[in-house]
């Protein structure tokens, strides 16, 4: 029989991956692990001199290594790390690439710190609290896909259109040269060829500014996502401040920005062809 649950969102698989990391490579597990393999050591040369039963060590060793499990499975269900493994998480998720528009780097910045305030809230609620929200943030989670990739797909467009941006202008300081040349040409097939040349580069122009426009329109779409977003964050952590459960219409709202988003996606690479 199929799971009837959804796969989880690509940003919690990066948060559960990160997570694991942590609890395998962490401070404390090193140093467990390391006093570990000292003592059966240190017990394995002190059965080769006799001070102990030779195979002592490995006693010691297969008593510490459960030991070690239990730290390492303590780790992962451990909430307080939480927020800053969220932070790496989506940090991850966004990409480098985010860095190189400063708008769409700051929305990036808000959705991410968002979640990890809702991630801070989770911590501190008690268990069932969280247990009667968890469909919907991990509905929330998948949302946040969506703004991720909806945010790639701006700061490709924001590139595009301040390439485009050059062009244009470079475009328009020609096009006034050859307008006035035009105006001055005593050949009439050198004024056709001057006014036609003119024409070309005031497409190009309307072109690039109708891009603009678009990428423009994109940057808007994503910054209405990212408000939305934090205003479901701030109501589930109110929700889990009271004890309650989810407010009612929370998650038809996160369905419907999720198809908005998706649209947008859509509709912004739809000049691409």
């Amino acid at each position: 029989m199929a799971d009837p649950r959804p796969a989880p969102s690509a940003v919690r698989r990066r948060f559960r991956a990160i997570r694991t990391e942590a609890a395998l490579t962490g401070t404390g597990t090193a140093v467990l692990l390391a006093g570990i393999l000292l003592a059966a050591v240190g017990a394995y040369v002190a059965g080769l001199r006799g001070l102990i039963a030779p195979g002592a060590w490995a006693y010691g060793l297969a008593a510490g290594l459960p030991v070690l499990g239990l730290k390492v499975l303590g780790d992962l269900y451990d909430r307080d790390d939480d927020a800053a493994l969220w932070r790496e998480a989506l940090g991850a998720e966004f990409g480098p690439d985010m860095r190189l528009d400063p708008e769409v780097t700051r929305q990036a910045r808000q959705a991410i710190e968002f979640r990890v305030r809702l991630a801070e809230a989770e911590a501190k609620a008690g268990a069932a609290a969280r247990a009667r929200i968890a469909p919907l943030v991990a509905r929330l989670d998948s949302w946040m896909d969506a703004i991720v990739r909806l945010a790639r797909e701006v700061s490709t467009q924001r590139g595009e259109a301040s390439f485009q941006s050059g062009l244009a202008s470079r475009a328009r300081q020609r096009q006034d040269e050859v307008r006035a040349r035009a105006g001055t040409a005593g050949d009439a097939d050198l004024a056709w060829q001057l006014a036609a040349t003119a024409e070309g580069l005031g497409a190009q122009i309307a072109s690039a500014e109708g891009f603009s426009r678009h990428a423009e329109g994109g940057l808007l779409r994503l910054e209405h996502a990212v408000a939305a977003f934090g205003a479901a964050c701030s109501q589930l952590a109110l929700d889990l401040a009271r004890g309650v459960g989810s407010t009612p219409g929370l998650a038809a709202t996160v369905t419907s920005e999720i198809g908005l988003i998706e649209r947008d996606i859509v509709g912004l690479g739809a000049t691409k062809k």
